[in-house]
């Protein structure tokens, strides 16, 4: 075996071994192995015509973005790129998957939930009697001051600069009789 058929052979061991190792190993860590260039490590894939692995890429974006703060423009732009995507029925059909496992985020699933709402304070006698009783010195308040108007464009101020919105409805409601 002549020279150059032995550096052929040697280089196709090499080819072989680059092409089992490339899919799944850094580009760094193959410049080390196969003493090349990270331009030759990229020229050889390509004319191998071999791809990282998914996995393998997956898994190197996920360190990347570890940790990773993104400023309000590139969340925006994020966004803006994924706006009108449409799910695959792949996608569908786990996260449908999803939900049955956990449940739908909704009351005590909820992580935020406090405790909800005392709903049964609010039918109480007492409270109905409390809150009546304010709503009709609201009530009271609202004719004294529509009684002390002196016309409809008074009345048309008082609705437009009122804060209180039961006076706005009670003049408003009296602009109507």
């Amino acid at each position: 075996m002549d020279r150059a058929q032995r550096d052929d052979s040697l280089r196709d061991a090499q080819r072989k071994e680059f092409c089992d190792l490339y899919p799944m190993t850094s580009n760094e860590a193959l410049k080390e192995r196969f003493d090349l260039s990270s331009g030759t490590i990229q020229r050889w894939a390509r004319e191998l015509g071999v791809k990282k692995d998914l996995s393998y890429r997956r898994e190197v974006q996920r360190k990347n973005a570890i940790g990773r703060v993104l400023s309000a423009e590139a969340r925006a732009k994020i966004a803006a790129a994924r706006q009108g995507r449409s799910w695959t029925p792949k996608q569908r059909v786990k996260t449908l998957q999803t939900r049955r496992e956990r449940g739908v985020n909704r009351g005590e699933r909820h992580y935020n939930w406090k405790g909800g709402r005392p709903w049964e304070r609010f039918k109480k006698p007492e409270y109905l009697a409390w809150r009546n009783a304010v709503l009709d010195v609201m009530a009271m308040s609202a004719r004294a001051v529509l009684a002390n108007a002196r016309n409809t464009s008074e009345v048309l101020r008082l609705i437009i600069s009122s804060r209180t919105p039961y006076i706005r409805s009670c003049a408003t409601n009296s602009l109507m009789v």
